[in-house]
């Protein structure tokens, strides 16, 4: 079931999101030109996934069920520096029996400064196979949709 209102271009656009995180680039963030380092936008991307897990109770220990990015595409659109305050907007684009895939940006300011896709699966941690969603999860997130 994929979000119908979802092309690429959307995820540029702050108005698409609902789910929202914040963070700043730091020290540790840069490169040796001065520049926010790929490894931080990946880590921004991954507060932003805590922040989507949190507003929807997939809790970040899930007991039984467990959760991994089978797929993670990035899109570096600007240059982000120390300093920085990033505006991290997620959204929900399509679910599965057993997957979720998340669209996310990254905004200093006005600026989109990257993009990304993610596909979580979601598994049994005893057999380590994949597992739908759980009904009560799976009603929350067609709020989303």
């Amino acid at each position: 079931m994929k979000k119908t209102a979802h092309d690429p271009a959307s995820l540029v656009r702050p108005e698409y999101y609902r789910i929202w995180a914040r963070d700043h680039v730091r020290f540790a963030d840069m490169d040796m030109f001065g520049h926010c380092n790929n490894k931080a936008f990946a880590t921004f991307f991954e507060e932003g996934r805590i922040a989507f897990a949190e507003a929807c109770g997939m809790a970040l220990d899930p007991g039984e069920m467990g959760r991994a990015m089978i797929r993670n595409s990035i899109s570096y659109r600007a240059e982000m520096f120390l300093g920085d305050e990033v505006r991290i907007g997620v959204a929900l684009l399509e679910m599965g029996r057993g997957f979720i895939t998340l669209g996310s940006a990254l905004f200093c300011g006005d600026v989109c400064t990257a993009t990304e896709e993610a596909v979580l699966a979601f598994f049994d941690r005893s057999t380590k196979r994949m597992c739908p969603l759980p009904a009560s999860l799976r009603a929350k997130l067609e709020s989303m949709l």
